[in-house]
Protein backbone atom coordinates (compact mmCIF):
# COMPACT_ATOMS: atom_id res chain seq x y z
CA UNK A 1 0.00 0.00 0.00
CA UNK A 2 0.92 3.62 -0.95
CA UNK A 3 1.51 5.91 1.87
CA UNK A 4 1.42 9.46 -0.22
CA UNK A 5 -1.26 11.64 0.92
CA UNK A 6 -4.34 11.78 -0.98
CA UNK A 7 -6.40 14.40 -2.70
CA UNK A 8 -9.00 15.87 -0.64
CA UNK A 9 -10.55 17.88 -3.37
CA UNK A 10 -12.21 15.25 -5.17
CA UNK A 11 -14.47 12.46 -4.68
CA UNK A 12 -15.78 9.25 -6.51
CA UNK A 13 -18.99 7.36 -5.53
CA UNK A 14 -18.30 3.72 -5.79
CA UNK A 15 -21.32 1.17 -6.25
CA UNK A 16 -22.02 -2.03 -6.27
CA UNK A 17 -23.53 -2.66 -10.08
CA UNK A 18 -26.12 -5.34 -9.67
CA UNK A 19 -27.73 -3.59 -5.92
CA UNK A 20 -26.69 -0.25 -6.67
CA UNK A 21 -25.84 0.35 -3.06
CA UNK A 22 -23.22 2.25 -2.08
CA UNK A 23 -19.69 0.32 -1.07
CA UNK A 24 -17.36 3.13 -0.42
CA UNK A 25 -15.70 6.85 -1.71
CA UNK A 26 -12.36 7.30 -2.70
CA UNK A 27 -10.24 10.28 -3.27
CA UNK A 28 -9.12 8.94 -6.23
CA UNK A 29 -5.50 8.15 -7.46
CA UNK A 30 -2.18 9.56 -6.02
CA UNK A 31 -0.31 11.73 -7.64
CA UNK A 32 1.84 9.15 -9.37
CA UNK A 33 -1.28 7.40 -10.57
CA UNK A 34 -1.25 4.41 -8.34
CA UNK A 35 -4.23 3.85 -6.14
CA UNK A 36 -3.98 4.28 -2.95
CA UNK A 37 -6.26 1.48 -1.25
CA UNK A 38 -4.86 -1.41 -3.69
CA UNK A 39 -3.83 -4.80 -1.67
CA UNK A 40 -1.33 -6.26 -4.44
CA UNK A 41 -2.70 -6.20 -7.61
CA UNK A 42 -6.48 -5.72 -6.54
CA UNK A 43 -8.08 -2.36 -6.50
CA UNK A 44 -11.47 -2.51 -4.03
CA UNK A 45 -13.48 -0.31 -6.91
CA UNK A 46 -12.57 -3.74 -9.49
CA UNK A 47 -15.97 -4.85 -10.66
CA UNK A 48 -17.89 -1.73 -8.99
CA UNK A 49 -19.33 1.36 -10.71
CA UNK A 50 -17.66 4.49 -9.72
CA UNK A 51 -19.22 8.15 -10.40
CA UNK A 52 -17.01 10.83 -9.84
CA UNK A 53 -18.78 13.73 -7.56
CA UNK A 54 -16.21 16.36 -6.80
CA UNK A 55 -13.34 17.60 -7.97
CA UNK A 56 -13.31 16.33 -11.75
CA UNK A 57 -14.62 17.20 -14.99
CA UNK A 58 -16.50 14.62 -15.33
CA UNK A 59 -18.62 14.85 -12.16
CA UNK A 60 -21.50 12.21 -12.47
CA UNK A 61 -20.58 10.61 -15.28
CA UNK A 62 -20.66 6.89 -14.03
CA UNK A 63 -18.15 3.99 -15.27
CA UNK A 64 -17.81 0.42 -14.46
CA UNK A 65 -14.07 -0.48 -13.36
CA UNK A 66 -12.89 -4.04 -14.83
CA UNK A 67 -12.27 -6.68 -12.64
CA UNK A 68 -8.82 -7.11 -13.46
CA UNK A 69 -5.59 -7.21 -11.63
CA UNK A 70 -4.14 -3.55 -11.71
CA UNK A 71 -2.82 -1.91 -8.79
CA UNK A 72 -2.90 1.53 -10.82
CA UNK A 73 -5.88 3.84 -10.09
CA UNK A 74 -8.79 3.06 -12.29
CA UNK A 75 -9.65 6.97 -12.35
CA UNK A 76 -6.38 8.51 -13.33
CA UNK A 77 -7.18 8.93 -16.88
CA UNK A 78 -9.34 11.69 -15.93
CA UNK A 79 -6.30 13.67 -14.93
CA UNK A 80 -3.89 12.86 -18.14
CA UNK A 81 -3.91 15.45 -20.29
CA UNK A 82 -4.45 14.00 -24.13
Amino acid sequence: MNHATPRLDRAFLITDRRTNQPAGLCTGPLDDGTCPHAHGSHVPCGGRRVTPIQGTSANGLPFTVADVDYSGCPMSWLYEAP
